[in-house]
């Protein structure tokens, strides 16, 4: 099924998606050309190293077959886009030696498919149920208004739903699961989202992937005492572990805090006394939390966002609400991950996060640590054509073939800029 026949299935909660669709044309998607698929077909995952493609896309059961057919939209519209990838991804030699050793790694020829659809599911029945109550009691709103009402309902409801804490800590631990059972089988792992799937890949990562080093805390404790604790202790941690070891909570303010550092009361000694005391409690159990809710070290290879809304809901490089994005580029900058940031530029819903080649100096200036580049990059990437403004949000799959050349032209692009900080270092 192509992506514009599972549009037109979803009226009439897409009504104005389809209609772009309409307008733009639904041509269908081209078959991955033969010469293309020499490398895809030889890919043996029993007899070879291999990484394996894990897909997320936003989360939007609507279509008349209910949650069952959404899914299954879901699984057709990856499996073309994954056979795309991989075609454009081989014929590239930049990505050939970055990625794939030169030809000793293959990419699975499975895709991994992410749908989590079923966890925001009952939320988005009810939003639905609602809106339709109001209108029963209230009367019709008007065609505009009902319009709008259904884009946002339809359109931009998960985006919201999995920015909430315990909305994405539901869905990084399904999704941990998943990429657990690569990491079990040998192979690193490359995250794909779209839309709030690319806002579901990028929490995972700055939430279970570990780039907490408890020496580096040291500088940012609150008291002597606490530098004191963790200074007894090496070890690198994520902060899932800290959170779910209760060494950190999640202040009244969204902010990350020590336990009970945000508690007032009159004999404050004593307060600091048992924070002390709960602390270092916590910290003991922290390399049994590390291991289960950390990734292992390796076994995240990059990330691939597009579509990505996530500059809207404050994830961009500025203030301190950056810091937790600053220690993860870092990271990523010095371990040899990647990460490409695609949006088409008629997208109303995908920004850029950041493009410049001065990452480095911007997180050593807001740290105040070293960052030493070791293979690692973070680029953006812009698709222009092929689009209308009301289906460039669809593009990424409706037009596979065309975002897969986008992201080869884009991965080329890191993978240059990230040998020249290599040799300037």
């Amino acid at each position: 099924m192509t992506g514009c026949s599972v549009l037109n299935k979803k009226l009439p909660g897409l009504l104005l998606i389809a209609i772009a669709v309409l307008t733009q044309g639904c041509s269908g998607v081209p078959a991955v050309p033969d010469n293309l698929k020499k490398d895809i077909q030889s890919a043996d995952c029993s007899q070879l190293e291999c990484i394996d493609f894990i897909y997320l896309h936003g989360s939007r059961p609507v279509t008349p077959g209910g949650a069952a057919q959404a899914e299954q939209d879901f699984y057709e519209q990856i499996d073309t886009m994954h056979e795309w990838v991989q075609a454009e991804l081989y014929n590239e030699p930049t990505v050939q030696k970055y990625l794939l050793a030169d030809g000793k790694r293959k990419i699975n020829p499975k895709a991994g498919r992410f749908y989590w659809g079923h966890v925001s599911g009952d939320d988005y029945s009810v939003v639905q149920r609602m809106t339709d109550w109001s209108q029963l009691e209230h009367g019709m709103p008007g065609p505009v208004a009902r319009l709008m009402q259904q884009v946002f309902v339809t359109g931009i409801h998960d985006t919201f739903w999995v920015s909430g804490f315990e909305n994405a800590r539901r869905v990084h631990f399904k999704l941990h699961e998943k990429i657990m059972n690569s990491v079990a089988q040998g192979r690193e792992v490359v995250l794909f989202g779209h839309s709030a799937g690319a806002m579901a890949i990028q929490t995972y990562a700055l939430y279970q992937v570990p780039f907490v080093d408890l020496q580096e805390l040291l500088s940012m404790g609150p008291s002597q005492k606490f530098k004191d604790i963790l200074g007894k202790i090496e070890l690198q941690t994520c902060l899932r572990a800290m959170l779910e070891s209760g060494v950190l909570e999640i202040s009244n303010e969204g902010r990350l805090a020590v336990q009970l550092t945000t508690v007032t009361m009159r004999d404050q000694g004593a307060l600091e006394a048992f924070r002390e005391q709960l602390v270092r409690e916590k910290l003991e159990s922290l390399p049994e939390f590390t291991q289960n809710f950390c990734l292992p070290p390796n076994a995240l290879r990059g990330l691939v966002t597009y579509g990505n809304p996530a500059l809207v809901l404050d994830m961009k490089l500025s203030g301190d609400r950056g810091q937790t994005l600053f220690y993860f580029m870092r990271y990523l900058l010095q371990n040899g991950l990647f990460w490409l940031n695609i949006n088409h530029v008629r997208d109303p819903m995908g920004y850029a996060i950041y493009d410049g080649d001065d990452l480095p100096d911007i997180l050593e200036r807001n740290l105040g640590l070293p960052v030493v580049p070791n293979g690692g990059f973070f680029v953006s990437g812009a698709a222009n054509g092929g689009a209308t403004v009301l289906s460039a949000h669809s593009w990424y799959w409706l037009k596979p073939h065309q975002f897969s050349k986008v992201l080869v032209e884009t991965f080329a692009k890191g993978v240059k800029a990230a040998e020249l900080s290599s040799d300037e270092e």
